[in-house]
């Protein structure tokens, strides 16, 4: 086990109980199990030096040892730290379901639907901050493990353009922690 990762931007963390990692090492096979804190975790993915997986219940906030094991086999201890909640946008939906992109822009005035991880534990609103405005938000079940649905509407007096969105969140003994910008595409309404 070399690193452990989020989701989609891998850097090396925080992480959140409830929220997705990516582990990388070698070894990894579809018997691999993998422990946070000494808490079996949920292997969703399965791919020559790469484990996806969803982090389980611990405590936090905590710097946890990650163990991957396939039998008797076990890694040496990976620590990582855990917050209550730590947001990553990890996909952008357009208001038709299409991806996020330069070739497929979200309308100012459109829903984009993003898709984040490490939210599961977050006070409510959480906020959303697409370019220089702020929204807020509620949870939805997203569409996989790990994630959760938040909708914005896309402010309609914003222009053509490639901007960021961010993902600010509390919670317990945390004030707010925001995820790392996301690139957002935007076409201007008609």
């Amino acid at each position: 086990l070399w690193a452990a990762l989020t989701v989609p931007f891998d850097f090396p963390g925080p992480f959140a109980p409830g929220g997705l990692m990516r582990l990388q090492g070698q070894f990894f096979a579809e018997e691999t199990s993998v422990t946070v804190g000494g808490v079996p975790a949920r292997v969703l993915a399965v791919q020559p030096g790469l484990l996806l997986i969803e982090l389980p219940e611990v405590e936090t906030p905590a710097s946890v040892e990650v163990v991957a094991a396939n039998g008797d086999q076990a890694s040496a201890p990976l620590p990582v730290q855990v917050l209550r909640t730590a947001p990553s946008v990890v996909l952008i939906h357009n208001a038709g379901g299409g991806m996020n992109g330069e070739g497929e822009p979200a309308a100012a005035g459109s829903e984009v639907t993003l898709e984040v991880t490490g939210i599961a534990h977050a006070d409510e609103p959480l906020w959303i901050n697409v370019h220089d405005r702020w929204s807020p938000a509620r949870r939805e079940a997203g569409s996989g493990p790990g994630l959760d649905r938040l909708r914005l509407v896309i402010p309609d007096d914003l222009p053509t353009m490639m901007t960021a969105v961010r993902v600010c969140a509390s919670a317990p003994g945390i004030d707010s922690i925001c995820s790392h910008p996301r690139p957002i595409w935007i076409t201007a309404a008609p």
